[in-house]
């Protein structure tokens, strides 16, 4: 046997020999996670209010729709049924104070975090301006 015959043989045996290991890491081993719901969270035309759009890929499972203040207490706690797989839900926002507000969405399975700032914006009263042209 030649040299060049003894390394290709060499070579074949060991990709072979790690062939098993890695499909068989490729089989326990998850290069992603899956999603088991998509989640949208845009403002509404009116002011103070926010739309939440939540696509389940099933109707397994319930959705969970928590929204918490920036001391991460609970202010709201309502749920999509398992039966719907998808839910636009529009929130009055006007009442609440300003600060940093988080939507916490899950199935038990996933979780899904947007967190969003309320802020007022002040009106300033601006004097008219006048110029002076000389010529």
């Amino acid at each position: 046997m030649t040299t060049r015959t003894a390394l290709l043989t060499a070579i074949t045996g060991l990709l072979f020999s790690l062939l098993p290991l890695s499909t068989a890491h490729s089989q326990t081993t998850a290069y992603y996670e899956e999603k088991t719901f998509a989640l949208g969270m845009y403002p509404a035309a009116a002011p103070g209010k926010l739309w939440l759009h939540v696509e389940k890929d099933n109707r397994t499972r319930p959705v969970q729709i928590t929204l918490l203040d920036a001391r991460k207490q609970s202010l709201l706690n309502t749920w999509i049924p398992k039966r719907m797989t998808s839910s636009r839900q529009c929130f009055d926002l006007s009442q609440m104070s300003d600060g940093l507000y988080t939507f916490v969405i899950t199935d038990g399975r996933q979780t899904q975090e947007r967190r969003f700032r309320l802020k007022t914006t002040s009106v300033e009263e601006q004097l008219p301006l006048r110029q002076i042209t000389l010529r």
